[in-house]
């Protein structure tokens, strides 16, 4: 399926993809083969206390940032035009930094994709929104949302979907500066969050083969809850204030 595009609706903004790892303590030996590999890549590297970090890539076909731990490797992509190239990348990426520091197995793999859509009256559009998530978006299923005052619009509900999690939220993104980073939002605006993951525990664990899988999943669940979701939010309304 190929993502919409237009002005007046959800725009790609960023995109997360992570897994949790299973006996990742060879990061503590291992963690400097990672960025001797791929260090070249990236203006800033180094070890703080969340891990390892590679930022501001030299090449903007790169993940934006990337980070890794005994605990999880995490790639963060911006800006991105499509869910495809994540598809078409994250695992090559996810995979080469887990065999880098001796990782087979994950518990966990996730991706995570914001879509935007800018306001010139945040409240008035967060307003209307909210009350159409009240009035007839999934309405049994709704676990969070408030009605947009001073702190906007918060709104959360987890979608069943098979083998995998979804989690949508779909929130108020107040500028406070002006846009300088790429993860930046470039005004006020209405956010569309997709969060997809797989877990699994005890001896059932994902090989690190079946991320290229996941991500391509996820994706197209992602599009799914993209049609279902949130081009239905914007129904009557695309993106425009009122």
């Amino acid at each position: 399926m190929v993502e919409k595009k237009d002005l007046n609706t959800w725009n790609l903004h960023q995109v997360f993809v992570q897994s949790g790892l299973v006996k990742g303590y060879r990061y503590l030996d291992l963690s400097g083969v990672v960025l001797n590999r791929i260090g070249d890549l990236y203006e800033e590297i180094g070890i703080d206390p969340a891990g390892g970090v590679l930022k501001k890539r030299k090449n903007i076909r790169d993940p934006y940032a990337i980070r890794f731990s005994t605990e999880a490797i995490w790639l963060q992509y911006a800006p991105i035009e499509s869910l495809e190239y994540v598809v078409d990348t994250a695992h090559e990426w996810i995979n080469s930094i887990a065999k880098d520091i001796e990782v087979r197995n994950f518990r966990t793999l996730g991706v995570r994709s914001h879509y935007f859509v800018a306001s010139t009256n945040i409240i008035k559009s967060s307003t209307l929104l909210a009350r159409k998530i009240s009035g007839d978006i999934l309405q049994d299923t709704i676990t969070d949302v408030s009605e947009p005052r001073d702190v906007g619009l918060n709104y959360m509900v987890r979608v069943p979907v098979k083998n995998f999690i979804a989690v949508v939220r779909a929130q108020t993104i107040r500028v406070v500066r002006e846009a300088i980073e790429p993860v930046d939002y470039p005004s006020d605006g209405l956010l569309f969050d997709v969060d997809i993951y797989w877990r699994k525990e005890g001896p059932n664990l994902i090989p690190r083969a079946e991320t290229k899988g996941f991500v391509r999943s996820a994706a197209d669940l992602t599009y799914d809850l993209l049609e279902k979701i949130g081009y239905k939010l914007l129904e009557g309304n695309h993106g425009k204030d009122k």
